[in-house]
């Protein structure tokens, strides 16, 4: 573990604040240390395995010895633990995301999966990204200052709370709104 941007930090019933064991099925656990404050994702890993980690950290965050023979003779793998990507975790719990430059538009693979926020513009759209049509917790959608001239009929399968639009090149009949808006049950 002293390998480049690796850290590691005392863990203590002084320090252990919060373990989060509710997704250990689901191979995830998070860890909550007070000081410094860190919170330490762990995904992917094999239920079991991990189960056991959670039972250890428990036993230390109550103040219960670890027989150290104990933690040996587990079976317990931590050679395979890696260090967390930042990306991947930002991604996986973002919820929401302002994109206020052409440069900062997720140009390659998806949006962060979980948003349930999104403000682009102005950067110059000109076609609505089908991409978003998959963001099924979206709530808001704020897409101003572009050159978006139609929207898809997939926009009526969003979430929506809150949509707006100012600012782009929407054609619509008089004062009605876009025929894909009138499908909007929640707007």
């Amino acid at each position: 573990w002293g390998g480049s941007g690796c850290q590691a930090w005392p863990v203590s019933a002084a320090n252990i604040e919060r373990l989060h064991t509710r997704f250990l099925s689901e191979g995830r656990l998070t860890l909550c240390l007070t000081g410094p404050h860190v919170q330490l994702l762990i995904s992917g890993a094999e239920p079991r395995q991990l189960a056991g980690l959670a039972r250890l950290l428990g036993d230390v965050a109550g103040g219960r010895g670890v027989d150290r023979r104990l933690l040996l003779g587990s079976g317990l793998d931590y050679s395979s633990l890696t260090p967390l990507d930042k990306r991947r975790v930002r991604a996986r719990t973002q919820t929401q995301l302002t994109v206020s430059s052409r440069e900062a538009y997720p140009s390659a693979g998806d949006f962060p999966p979980h948003l349930v926020q999104l403000s682009l513009g102005p950067i110059g759209l000109r076609r609505f990204d089908a991409r978003l049509c998959r963001l099924g917790q979206l709530s808001v959608l704020r897409i101003h200052g572009n050159q978006l001239e139609s929207l898809p009929d997939a926009i009526n399968r969003l979430p929506l709370t809150e949509l707006s639009l100012p600012g782009n090149r929407l054609q619509s009949g008089g004062s009605r709104p876009p025929r894909q808006l009138l499908g909007l049950a929640r707007l």
